[in-house]
């Protein structure tokens, strides 16, 4: 739509071929410019604030409690669990420091057939079991080769096969995908005792070695442990982390941070512990560490709001781990600056074209970029239903949406409607497990979550098959101001 109007208010320099960027960033700046301020929906937000204060003082984490939905202060929480809460409900740009993703294939055993189904799944730590060892101490060398050993399934336990359509002996084999910056092991100290009916600590030693080295010949090295004292209802967590100030240790216990007077792996590559639970690895590379501090650095610890020392001690290693800190800072300063800089003049976006572009001459697509751009604000989730038009049999799927895609293709009039695309039921004939055929079957969705900002796009870009090419569809679609 064309519309002249004269305001005051910046354009962006176009770095090439990158107009289509331009548009999805001017469209944030003119309908999402408070959200990113506030920046009230974004985890991102909150830790840099946090992170600030932590260089100055020792602060509270009233605003991380509230964004995290801890009302009971006084109820002692899994670290593991809120891990894995603060890196989902923060941006990608920092939380993928310590994304990794593992690829698990099931190979067929049957002679005729021997097919290979890989499935690739992403990880925010790996689990171990201090259980599959019946040693008095657990050897986490031992357990990360026993995550990564093939398992093989016969007999009861055989597996099904898609190519067979048959149950059959197959193996699983695991691999690393993708090796994260900071790889984080669970060692599962928490298991449900059957006899009691409760959940019950396992307080059994385990070495912890300085360096670690994964499949595809990847090595970690150290840098922080958080760890649980006492039994399940009346613990303690702390952390333990090597400062890259000074290459030295510190344990951090909420308000208190303090030199560790015995610095570990002095005399051993290994240490014994009966409290470790979560294990932080940095990846090493071959960039030479800068020189050591020469005055001795200022850490500041964290009030405990009650029982929150599982919290305490995460948002200390999240602090301390210098690539997540720099990562938080750049995603809120890039955005904001960007915004700032468009209230008074045209602006070279180079900086989050750097984040999303290898080639900034040649066109990519504008709905693409909505999604690494865009905050949770603008996320939506829709719920599908499925109903077989033969049994009445109905199945329901649940899925995160960043924007709601409209076919143009899906009505025969001149003129499409947003009204029309809104309403439409979708009838198609695929596979219907109760009837054991392919079947006419009806499509509904409905919206689960509705967004503060919702997004529509007309799909104006189809394959043709004839061309073997993606071709434009120009058909005129009625816009109404409102839906």
């Amino acid at each position: 739509m064309d519309f002249k109007n004269d305001v005051n208010a910046g354009g962006l320099l176009n770095q090439g071929d990158t107009c289509y960027l331009n548009n999805v960033k001017q469209e944030l700046f003119q309908g999402f410019r408070e959200a990113v301020e506030r920046h009230n929906t974004c985890m991102d937000r909150h830790l840099k604030d946090l992170f600030d204060e932590l260089q100055r003082r020792t602060p509270s984490t009233n605003t991380i409690l509230n964004k995290l939905g801890i009302d009971r202060v006084w109820e002692q929480q899994d670290a593991a669990e809120f891990y894995v809460k603060i890196l989902s409900q923060t941006s990608e740009a920092a939380s993928q420091i310590f994304h990794g993703a593992l690829t698990h294939t099931t190979i067929c055993h049957n002679p005729q057939c021997g097919a290979q189904k890989p499935a690739d799944s992403r990880f925010w730590h790996l689990p171990l079991s201090l259980n599959d060892s019946h040693s008095e101490e657990y050897q986490v060398v031992d357990g990360i080769r026993e995550f990564f050993r093939d398992s093989h399934f016969s007999g009861l336990d055989q597996m099904y096969c898609e190519e067979c359509d048959d149950k059959v002996d197959a193996t699983v084999t695991c691999e690393v995908k993708h090796h994260p910056e900071v790889l984080v092991l669970l060692l599962k100290r928490f298991d449900f005792d059957y006899r009691y009916m409760r959940y019950v600590k396992n307080n059994r030693a385990v070495i912890v070695p300085v360096t670690l080295n994964l499949p595809e010949n990847q090595t970690y090295e150290l840098y922080a442990v958080v760890d649980h004292a006492g039994d399940l209802r009346d613990g303690h967590y702390a952390a333990t982390i090597k400062s890259q100030d000074d290459d030295r240790w510190y344990n951090f216990n909420d308000g208190i941070v303090s030199l560790l007077s015995y610095q570990p792996f002095q005399v051993d590559h290994t240490e014994r512990s009966h409290s470790a639970y979560l294990l932080f690895y940095r990846k090493q590379t071959s960039v030479t560490p800068g020189g050591r501090q020469t005055s001795a650095p200022i850490y500041h610890g964290l009030l405990n709001q009650g029982a929150t020392c599982y919290l305490n001690s995460l948002l200390q290693v999240l602090f301390m781990t210098r690539e997540f800190r720099g990562a938080v800072d750049r995603y809120i300063m890039t955005l904001r600056v960007l915004l700032r800089d468009l209230h008074r003049h045209t602006v070279d976006a180079c900086d989050i074209i750097t984040k999303l572009l290898t080639t900034v001459f040649e066109e990519q697509e504008a709905a693409e970029d909505v999604q690494s751009i865009s905050f949770p604000s603008m996320h939506q989730a829709s719920q599908s239903q499925t109903r077989c038009c033969k049994c009445e049999t109905g199945r329901s799927r649940e899925s995160p949406l960043w924007h709601l895609p409209l076919t143009l293709m899906d009505s025969n009039s001149e003129e499409y409607s947003l009204e029309d695309g809104l309403k439409q039921s979708l009838t198609d004939q695929v596979s219907c497990e109760r009837c054991c055929s392919t079947i006419d079957v009806i499509t509904k969705c409905e919206v689960k979550h509705h967004p503060e900002v919702l997004v529509l796009l007309l799909k104006r870009f189809d394959f043709n098959t004839s061309n073997i090419t993606f071709v434009k569809n120009n058909r005129a679609v009625k816009i109404t101001r409102t839906l």
